[in-house]
């Protein structure tokens, strides 16, 4: 059985994304992702800077994912 891909994206590739255009790799990586063609790897230090990111970017806190959740709406949690 062929495995997927698995990525660790930078936390910038995670903000760049929700704001990409059309022609942005960003928005092609969150796309190509979306139709399964490899899992997203994070830990919960990655989750939390991406959180602080946004917060800091004044995304409101009901949009952002928590931090305490196995798995996410950005990927696949790591056993730590």
């Amino acid at each position: 059985m062929k495995m997927p891909f698995r990525t660790v994206p930078d936390t910038n590739v995670l903000i760049a994304s929700q704001n990409a255009s059309e022609t942005s790799p960003n928005k092609e990586y969150f796309d190509r992702w979306d139709k399964g063609e490899f899992d997203i790897l994070y830990c919960k230090d990655m989750l939390r800077e991406y959180i602080r990111k946004l917060l800091e970017k004044n995304v409101p806190k009901k949009n952002c994912p928590k931090a305490d959740r196995r798995n996410s709406d950005i990927g696949r949690g790591s056993a730590d």
